[in-house]
């Protein structure tokens, strides 16, 4: 018998040469995208985009001449609509929601040009659909996911954030505000731009850190990693005072458990990660405080917790709280320890080590984690959520039947939220409320398909210009509400299409990483945890759309996440 054995030079390598065409588009879209600028604030929408059109026309062209000219590969016959060959759900509501732009730009007469390109909006025109649907089918067909992605993203997004922080304390570092009008000086931050495009981004990356440092299991480096991400996000998106923020992490806050309860490990990190944040603000009041003038103010939402006067006792009992689940966990690891010493030795295999630490080898049956929780506390916690959107919402009917008086007297500084007015929200109400009248003034047709891509700004100009500025001292070129903005520019098909895209991928990813967990594996108890936080990043980001704009400065990292989310998804099928 020979001592080593020969290669087999028949058989054919795999050529990688997409992934490795897709793994440099991953890395420059979550590391170079949210960084790059070359005139300040005055054309960052313009490099953004110009910047998006290279990377994904790139990758694009990339796997168009791979599939021109690779030699053919002998492979094994796919089975009809297999993962690998088939349609997902998700890609059945790009190829709609695109299928619908591409109806509304051919019905946006006399628009269809600027339906087209976006150029009188922000670049979200049909083209901007075209290409983020080509990006997505290169993408999602060759992408192979490396956790190194996720360090690359988190370098990046610690750079912006820490800026803006900075920004917070009128540092200025990088000379972004010398040549801005005063008027503006606050509201834009980073090298991302208007505050609230900074939140969505910074939102992105809280929900992701959160999510990762609560649910996975890797080494404490990494888990000291993903804590200190966390306390720079959240100290990033209390500064960067947009009210979008709040309901990013309330979304985080409410949904993470249903995941994080899975075990007592998850439970602990919960109250750790929600003593942290309540500590981040904690520290903001004081800073804003004792450093009154020579910081930025924060307002909106983060004033009520200055109206919480045992904000300080509550963050205290919460990490009372944490340090005793800690301490009862080693105890109860003492004790483990102690019962293995009695036991045989014989009985101290290599199986039943991977048992005490939760984990099974890859491709064996999964072991029972020792500090599993039993299912019935996520489903509790489900209808605790359940109940407090049904109060929630209880209290939005009964606030908007009472003046503002008999609201503000009902429930304080709440009222501002609870009671819809023109005023809402920075003149939100009153953008949703003409959009609205907008849209059911449009000829039926264009009710059907919608006005265009990105055309909303030419009816507000065209029709409510002058009520604009009279009513609000605002240009609005948006809805400042993606959904109302969809409905009226896609129409509802193609409203519903993209809230397809968002809800399969969550629900695709949630459904994967739960396989990944019952099959116990050690790399599927790597993997699914960063399934898990794409799916909560998806959910978080489609509660702050509820005020906020689609714009390419920020979103396209939503897109990113979800693209390798779904070839995470394809790869395990």
């Amino acid at each position: 018998m020979a001592k080593n054995p020969a290669r087999n030079n028949t058989e054919p390598k795999t050529d990688r040469t997409p992934q490795i065409l897709t793994g440099i588009w991953a890395v420059l879209m979550l590391s170079l995208f949210p960084l790059i600028f070359t005139d300040f604030y005055f054309n960052i929408l313009e490099t953004k985009f110009i910047t998006l059109c290279i990377l994904n026309f790139g990758v694009m062209g990339g796997i168009l001449l791979w599939r021109l000219f690779s030699a053919p590969k002998p492979a094994a016959p796919e089975k009809k609509g297999s993962a690998l060959g088939g349609l997902s759900a998700t890609d059945w509501c790009m190829l709609v929601y695109l299928a619908c732009a591409t109806l509304a730009t051919a019905n946006a007469s006399p628009y269809i040009w600027q339906a087209f390109s976006g150029i009188e909006g922000r670049y979200t025109g049909l083209f901007y659909i075209l290409m983020l649907t080509g990006t997505w089918f290169a993408v999602t067909r060759h992408y192979s996911f490396e956790t190194r992605i996720i360090t690359v993203f988190f370098c990046a997004a610690w750079i912006v954030a820490l800026l803006g922080i900075s920004d917070f304390y009128d540092m200025n570092l990088l000379h972004f505000k010398d040549e801005m009008r005063e008027d503006e000086y606050e509201i834009f931050t980073s090298t991302i731009g208007n505050i609230n495009t900074y939140v969505v981004l910074i939102g992105i990356f809280t929900a992701i850190a959160s999510s990762l440092f609560v649910l996975s299991e890797e080494g404490p480096g990494r888990i000291l990693f993903y804590y200190l991400s966390v306390v720079v996000s959240f100290l990033a998106i209390a500064t960067g005072s947009s009210d979008n923020g709040y309901l990013s992490l309330g979304a985080l806050f409410a949904f993470l458990p249903l995941a994080a309860f899975r075990n007592q490990r998850g439970l602990r990190r919960y109250v750790v990660l929600l003593a942290t944040y309540l500590s981040v603000i904690l520290f903001l009041l004081r800073e804003s405080r004792l450093k009154a003038g020579k910081v930025i103010r924060i307002d909106g939402f983060f004033n009520l917790f200055r109206k919480v006067p045992a904000l300080p006792k509550i963050v205290l009992l919460l990490w009372a709280l944490a340090g005793a689940l800690y301490l009862l966990a080693a105890f109860r690891r003492k004790q483990a320890a102690e019962s293995a010493k009695g036991a045989a030795p014989a009985k101290n295999t290599a199986s039943e080590k991977n048992t005490a630490a939760g984990k099974g080898a890859a491709g064996t049956a999964p072991s029972k984690d020792p500090e599993a929780l039993p299912v019935a506390v996520r489903i509790v916690w489900g209808l605790l959520v359940a109940g407090a959107a049904f109060v929630l919402f209880s209290l939005l009917v009964k606030a908007n039947r009472m003046s503002m008086q008999e609201a503000e007297a009902a429930y304080g500084g709440l009222a501002q939220y609870l009671k819809f007015s023109d005023s809402w929200g920075t003149n939100r109400g009153y953008i949703w409320r003409v959009g609205w009248e907008e849209y059911m003034a449009l000829p039926l047709s264009k009710r059907i398909t919608g006005s265009g891509p990105d055309t909303f700004g030419i009816y507000m100009m065209i029709h409510r210009w002058k009520e604009m500025q009279e009513k609000t001292n605002q240009i609005f070129d948006s809805a400042h509400n993606e959904y109302l903005q969809y409905l009226f520019t896609v129409g509802p098909v193609g409203l519903l299409s993209y809230l397809g895209v968002l809800a399969t991928s969550v629900y695709s990813a949630f459904r994967t990483a739960a396989r990944m967990y019952r099959r116990g594996g050690e790399r599927d108890i790597l993997l699914a945890p960063y399934l898990c936080a794409f799916a909560f990043m998806a959910l978080c980001y489609a509660c702050q759309a509820v005020v906020n704009i689609n714009i390419p400065i920020a979103t396209p990292v939503l897109w990113t996440f979800l693209m390798i989310a779904a070839a995470m998804v394809r790869n395990e099928r």
